[in-house]
């Protein structure tokens, strides 16, 4: 399946159009945490199951989509082999498991396929998130893919829907008015946020660095950026 051309912008709006889906199943307004999992299920038609998953060479998935095959429907699944050992050691792991896998079933998944027999055929490995790609190290685990390559656009498009549907700016945006966010902790602070977002605290670091708040050095150093610093990235200039 041909990955297709994103922008940001063009995610962000799709992730937004996710969850006024689901406002109007719910017949209530999204807020934080944004229960990402039961917004697979209503709207993107994908289930959550913890099964073990196999390692892989040097690293372990923590989860991956499935796709649909005749009498399955598409999935997704996480890894119970890691559920008392990585995923309780990183809180927000398992909404940001969710929320990228579900960037896969939203861009990635070919629903065609469910008229078709399962051959036990495996899936690429563009299918399968690592826990590097979910906590610190998302750079290094594209490293390993060619950035002019379908598996790398999969991974990207597919977390960056995730930083919007778990932290859409229209409910994150306000938490910041107050600056708080200039310390990792206290009210406002970084990890306070976090855990309003019910997200990984390096998910959070991104996003806020894709929106211009906070700039990461080599040394993972952040620092606030100035107001008239955000709204120039903010424009992209």
């Amino acid at each position: 399946m041909k990955v297709p051309y994103l922008s940001e912008q063009q995610i962000e709006a799709r992730a937004n159009e996710v969850l006024a889906a689901y406002g109007r199943v719910s017949k209530a307004p999204v807020s934080l945490p944004v229960p990402i999992e039961k917004i697979a299920h209503a709207v993107l038609d994908l289930s959550v199951e913890w099964t073990p998953l196999a390692s892989l060479p040097g690293r372990q998935a923590v989860s991956k989509v499935v796709q649909p095959t005749l009498g399955v429907p598409a999935h997704i699944i996480l890894n119970s082999d890691l559920l008392e050992t990585t995923f309780r050691e990183c809180p927000g792991l398992e909404q940001t498991a969710i929320g990228h896998e579900a960037g896969h079933g939203v861009f990635h998944l070919d629903r065609g396929r469910v008229h078709q027999l399962d051959l036990g055929l495996e899936l690429g490995e563009e299918f399968v998130s690592d826990t590097a790609s979910l906590t610190d190290k998302l750079g290094e685990m594209l490293g390993q893919f060619d950035p002019d390559g379908d598996a790398w656009w999969r991974e990207w498009q597919a977390h960056t829907f995730m930083r919007y549907v778990l932290m859409p700016q229209w409910l994150l945006l306000p938490l910041l008015d107050d600056g708080g966010y200039e310390r990792s902790t206290g009210r406002g602070g970084l990890y306070d946020l976090q855990a309003r977002c019910k997200v990984t605290i390096s998910a959070l670091v991104v996003h806020l660095s894709k929106l211009g708040y906070i700039s990461v050095n080599d040394r993972k150093e952040i620092h606030v950026l100035s107001p008239l610093a955000k709204g120039q990235l903010a424009m992209g200039e």
